[in-house]
């Protein structure tokens, strides 16, 4: 039997994907050609921000600055954290805010 002492380390990596809502995209040939497309969900920028190691308690808390680019329109951003295996990939918890810029 292992000593608790001995466990490995479980490492989660907590993602964050900034996404932005209302992109349009005018079709110019094609079966939808002259149409316009309304895109929601675009992830703009996906970035790995920290890890955790999943066997010790308690909370954490991390600040970042992340450079946006101008083009993106403020209002409509949205950020999503997820935290993941990063051998499995697996997605054990997310949570998400939109839109980020707030009066």
């Amino acid at each position: 039997m292992l000593n608790p002492r001995d466990r490995l380390r479980v490492l989660r990596l907590v993602m964050l994907a900034i996404y932005e809502n209302g992109l349009v995209s005018k079709i110019g040939a094609g079966e939808n050609g002259g149409r316009e497309i309304t895109y929601d969900y675009t992830v703009r920028k996906l970035l790995p921000a920290f890890e955790l190691d999943a066997t010790q308690p308690g909370s954490f808390v991390q600040g970042m600055t992340i450079d946006l680019d101008p083009s993106w329109s403020l209002d409509h951003l949205g950020i999503a954290a997820f935290i993941q295996d990063p051998t499995s990939l697996r997605i054990e918890g997310a949570s998400a805010d939109y839109p980020v810029a707030k009066n």
